[in-house]
């Protein structure tokens, strides 16, 4: 039963550990459902939606007052680089997210952080100075989950969502993944980008054969 629960090799590749810490495998698995140039641009576009949505509801969810774990002084050196409001979820799920992404491929991650910490820093100013912050960040959530779902999958790349299969990488890496595909448009990490969409390739082509999703290689 033990051995049973922890044979990798008979499962497809997108289980929870196997390939989490390699960017090629990772990549290959999220391209495979990502191919159609206009579901990429989506992915793009609300992806990060869905992340900044995702700050705004761990800010309103942190306790204490000011919706804060720990107060931080406007003079300190941590102040003065954090929003003023202090250390809430939202900062924890940042540096989650943040440190896990430089495992993967150091400088273009380091370069999405700063786009991530900008997501961190105007999630909690509207959580913050917004009324109906709750609500509007609902509304981005829904809509930019529909977007993806229905025109994305469903209408444009008639497959299901990779989320339905993995769902770690679905929900942690989905945000850098469409880092890469702007790097990838503007002809840079061509190297990875040969590499990861000969697999995709192929891929696509197991699934249009019919093989089932299960014996699928990536």
């Amino acid at each position: 039963m033990i051995a049973r629960l922890f044979s990798v090799p008979s499962l497809p590749f997108p289980s929870f550990v196997m390939g989490t810490f390699n960017l090629e495998d990772q990549l290959a698995f999220y391209g495979a459902f990502h191919h159609n140039k206009l579901n990429q641009l989506i992915h793009i576009i609300f992806v990060p939606a869905i992340v900044w949505s995702a700050l705004v509801f761990l800010v309103l969810l942190t306790p204490g007052a000011n919706h804060s774990i720990v107060e931080l002084g406007s003079k300190s050196l941590i102040g003065q680089v954090l929003p003023a409001h202090g250390v809430n979820l939202s900062l924890l799920m940042y540096a989650v997210y943040a440190i896990y992404y430089l495992t993967l491929d150091f400088w273009p991650a380091l370069a999405y952080d700063v786009f991530l910490f900008f997501l961190y820093v105007t999630a909690n100013w509207t959580a913050h100075s917004t009324p109906n912050a709750l609500y509007i960040a609902l509304v981005v959530h829904a809509l930019s989950w529909y977007m993806q779902i229905h025109p994305g999958h469903l209408v444009l790349e008639k497959r299901r969502p990779a989320l339905l299969q993995s769902f770690f990488q679905s929900l942690v890496l989905a945000p850098i993944f469409t880092f890469f595909e702007v790097l990838f448009y503007c002809g840079l990490k061509q190297d990875l980008f040969r590499k990861v969409q000969k697999r995709v390739l192929a891929n696509i082509r197991q699934f249009k054969q019919g093989v089932p999703a299960d014996k699928q290689t990536f």
